[in-house]
């Protein structure tokens, strides 16, 4: 067992591309954005309550993951000899069917009872066709490499592999919620805060900002009868940080966590930071803690939306170090290490969601010999 996974791996990519202001789905082989009425993977049309489909015929695949976090997407070097290991398997869990969202209609968001953001009477589910993994694999036509290794095992004892591990804790937070982990270096903390019915309700919600319904044309010639609605951003008529489009996201991805709260972290008897900050404080202690190399397409975030529909932060605990393999973060091997996410403000029945960053350690040795030191 190289490493276990972690649960709730959608809801952290979710945070760190909130936090980090990316996209990181891709747009041509995901599905980064909810479709309302026209989809944008096949061009066919949705109406009334009809659901999402593609077809999976003839080994059809419309969508791909490529950006995996833990020891497959951040191990170093990233390039592994696998012959030095025994057999691998990597295994994917699929997430239930409480990430999707049932509407009662396609119409934009005020507009009546059948709007997208109004909850639909069917439970929304899904199926996975035509799985299959492309691994790129390199071959060197020289031994200079195997040698390299076997030097290194011989002086050593092993090959040591660093690589990104997480581990989740979620509850019912009211007003503190605890974990506790116990590594040789704990890099980042990184929590997230949702409603109550995240994982019930299946609601899809308007991202603040972008566009609902309240702007028309017209099909008919010097009138306004038959008229279109084309909507209107809720900032700005011009809509200004690119709200002038729609965006959707599900209640099980929406992050909130109030009008006025306060969070801070506590590791045994430490505080961090040493004060009960504020969402704007956290916005800008998260930005000094995320790591810099995350890349996508940019994507911009107003306080509003922050509050309302991204609202986590990162505490950063190790040197800013993600471009080198280096071991800076808590070391909490030895003590009986228990942490605590403290706040005010928040709704007593919100859920938190915890997730521990630390680096951990593949040692390969002779004779396909391996352990891992979390």
């Amino acid at each position: 067992m190289i490493q276990q996974g972690f649960n709730y791996q959608n809801v952290f990519h979710h945070i760190k591309d909130a936090l980090c202001e990316v996209n990181s789905t891709d747009h041509c082989l995901g599905h980064p954005a909810i479709v309302r009425a026209k989809s944008y993977v096949d061009g066919s049309a949705i109406t009334t309550t009809d659901n999402e489909t593609y077809s999976s015929s003839g080994g059809a695949a419309q969508f791909c993951v490529n950006n995996f976090v833990g020891f497959p997407g951040t191990c170093e070097p990233a390039i592994q000899n696998m012959s030095l290991l025994p057999d691998c398997i990597f295994s994917v869990y699929f997430a239930g069917n409480e990430v999707l969202g049932s509407a009662a209609g396609v119409a934009l968001s005020g507009t009546g009872s059948t709007d997208l953001t109004d909850a639909g009477t069917a439970t929304a589910s899904y199926k996975v066709y035509n799985l299959h993994l492309t691994i790129e694999a390199i071959g060197l036509a020289s031994s200079v490499y195997d040698n390299v290794i076997a030097s290194e095992i011989a002086s050593a004892g092993y090959v040591s592999v660093p690589f990104k591990n997480y581990f989740s804790y979620t509850d019912t937070h009211s007003g503190s919620t605890k974990f506790s982990i116990a590594t040789m270096s704990l890099d980042r903390v990184w929590v997230s805060v949702r409603a109550t019915a995240f994982d019930t309700s299946q609601r899809i919600v308007a991202i603040d900002g972008y566009k609902v319904s309240g702007a028309f044309v017209s099909t008919a010639a010097a009138s306004y009868t038959g008229g279109f609605d084309v909507g209107k951003p809720d900032y700005d008529l011009g809509g200004v940080f690119d709200t002038n489009s729609e965006k959707y996201t599900t209640a099980y991805f929406n992050f909130t966590a109030g009008s006025t709260p306060t969070f801070q972290l506590q590791l045994n008897g430490s505080y961090i930071p040493s004060f009960k900050a504020s969402v704007e404080e956290l916005w800008q202690i998260s930005k000094n803690s995320v790591p810099k190399y995350h890349s996508g397409k940019p994507m911009y975030i107003t306080l509003d939306q922050y509050r309302t529909n991204y609202f986590a932060f990162c505490i950063r605990l190790n040197l800013p170090s993600d471009d080198v393999r280096v071991l800076s973060g808590l070391d909490t091997r030895s003590v009986a290490l228990q942490g605590y996410v403290n706040s005010t403000g928040v709704a007593t029945t919100s859920n938190m969601t915890i997730f521990a960053e630390a680096t951990s350690q593949l040692r390969v040795g002779a004779g396909r010999q391996m352990n891992v030191v979390i």
